[in-house]
């Protein structure tokens, strides 16, 4: 049933993937030069997360020296141990926006290798820090056994699919903090 839903589904994924590969030419606006506060990209190719200094991000009391801050869908968040074992239902459910999503928050002792900086003025740090505490509601979710990623989960209300995944969440924080023009990131390529 899974394989038959792909196949119907297969042009528009195809529409998508060039949408996205043109993606890097949708921009609006100024890119202001930020001085002050850094924020990093972590991620790996397919999903992003913002790593702040865990003094500029005290609301979710971070063990380590870094906060680690996520948004994504939340069967993929909770069920998925690895990309390998991402199931090709759960994978559509996402990319439809069929699933509910979290914000994950984990601590972090320093920067991961790899990671990329990005200069902030005071005012594009809050603007920023507006959009991670306006995407997420409630106390933190319990955890259960079998639950694989680490880290502290919380609900969200937004709605995760093929325009506004993670990587995009990532994007818009920056976008409305005017650290960045491109106004759609499908990819963790940043």
């Amino acid at each position: 049933m899974a394989f038959i839903l792909f196949i119907l589904c297969l042009p528009l994924f195809l529409l998508y993937l060039l949408l996205a590969l043109l993606s890097p030419l949708m921009r609006f606006g100024r890119v202001k030069k930020g001085v002050g506060r850094t924020v990093w990209i972590v991620g790996d190719m397919i999903h992003s997360d913002y790593l702040f200094r865990s003094e500029d991000f005290p609301e979710f009391g971070a063990e380590g020296g870094y906060v680690r801050v996520g948004w994504g869908d939340r069967r993929i968040f909770l069920e998925t141990r690895t990309w390998g074992e991402l199931r090709l239902g759960d994978f559509l459910r996402a990319f439809f926006g069929l699933n509910p999503t979290v914000l994950r928050v984990d601590s972090l002792e320093a920067v991961p290798v790899g990671a990329r900086g990005l200069e902030m003025n005071p005012g594009q740090l809050e603007a920023v820090r507006g959009h991670v505490l306006g995407s997420f509601f409630g106390p933190p979710i319990e955890r259960r056994p079998e639950d694989y990623q680490a880290g502290v989960f919380y609900e969200s209300g937004l709605r995760y699919n093929c325009v506004t995944n993670c990587n995009n969440w990532v994007n818009l924080g920056l976008y409305r903090a005017g650290v960045t023009n491109r106004v759609w990131r499908p990819f963790s390529l940043f």
